[in-house]
């Protein structure tokens, strides 16, 4: 899957992570204009959507971090592929 055009997965190493972001969130993005992102955080208990223009622009710079501190998604491909084999 992670060789599909629409999809890209790039790991983040556990010794870059953690100051970007705190728990499990998601940045929902439509392709329909008139639609907007929304985020999505994960708590202990329950989910909630976020629609506040501040919160999903804090979601995306978060988002925008991890990813400058990822691997690159060929990188990342070859990580999975290693990991996977090594199992």
């Amino acid at each position: 899957m992670t060789e599909m055009p629409h999809i890209t997965v790039q790991v983040v190493p556990y010794e870059r992570s953690g100051y970007a972001a705190e728990g499990a969130f998601t940045l929902l993005r439509f392709s329909e204009p008139e639609l907007p992102n929304i985020g999505y955080v994960e708590h202990i208990a329950a989910g909630v959507y976020l629609d506040r223009s501040d919160d999903v622009e804090l979601i995306g710079r978060a988002l925008d971090r991890l990813a400058v501190d990822a691997e690159t998604p060929d990188r990342s491909r070859q990580l999975l592929a290693k990991a996977r084999a090594d199992s």
